[in-house]
């Protein structure tokens, strides 16, 4: 190869590693399922971190819509040809850095608030606000993507949510939180990925990075 554009090529690779040639918005879909029903899931936006240099391009309050697929899918444990849920749209960039996560952890949020119980080591963005669902209000709830594996994947949690623990030895943790509504009466668990209405660990999968199943109760392992 020519020295020139090796040494060319070389130089955009690094551009790009740094962010600057992904400076696109992109369409970041999240969907909900579950003990949903046809009404918007609706996210008033409070505040929002991006990474430096990223768009973010979205009004003060997103509303889902619902979507049907018309193919049964066994990794929602459902014994049906129609699986619906709500969908929900974020405009921005997807360059993640240490910066986005700075910036909503400096905002009060803990590891435990969130289904990974764990501090993400960057996000492409956050969105920080007041999710209501099927008229029951949740404050300062989160909905931020990270990436893993060339995949971007979905932190889901609030400063109202605490972290499921397992107790018992035999299975591990899952990616889920109990999350307190607004009426301080209220608490739903809530998943990342899927898992079944018997609620146990054999059929749960938390690879479904995009999904978040929303069960009206609280859940205890």
């Amino acid at each position: 190869m020519n020295r020139k554009i090796f040494i060319l090529m070389a130089v955009l690779f690094l551009l790009a590693a740094k962010g600057y040639c992904r400076k696109n918005i992109h369409r970041n879909y999240l969907m909900f399922f579950g003990d949903v029903d046809k009404k918007p899931i609706v996210m008033k936006i409070k505040s929002h971190c991006v990474s430096p240099k990223q768009p973010f391009h979205n009004p003060d309050t997103i509303t889902s819509r619902q979507h049907e697929s018309e193919e049964a899918d066994d990794a929602f444990q459902l014994h049906t040809s129609h699986v619906q849920y709500q969908q929900m749209l974020v405009l921005a960039g997807r360059h993640g850095s240490k910066h986005t996560v700075s910036c909503l952890f400096n905002k009060g949020f803990k590891k435990q608030n969130f289904t990974f119980n764990k501090r993400p080591h960057k996000l492409n963005f956050a969105v920080t606000g007041t999710l209501t669902i099927d008229g029951v209000s949740f404050d300062d709830m989160v909905l931020a993507q990270g990436n893993q594996f060339f995949r971007n994947n979905w932190w889901f949690g609030g400063k109202n949510c605490q972290h499921l623990l397992n107790l018992s030895n035999d299975e591990p943790d899952i990616d889920g939180v109990n999350c307190t509504a607004r009426d301080k009466k209220t608490t739903w668990c809530f998943f990342r990925g899927t898992v079944n209405k018997k609620f146990d660990h054999k059929h749960i999968d938390s690879t479904n990075a995009n999904f978040v199943r929303i069960m009206k109760k609280k859940c205890v392992l």
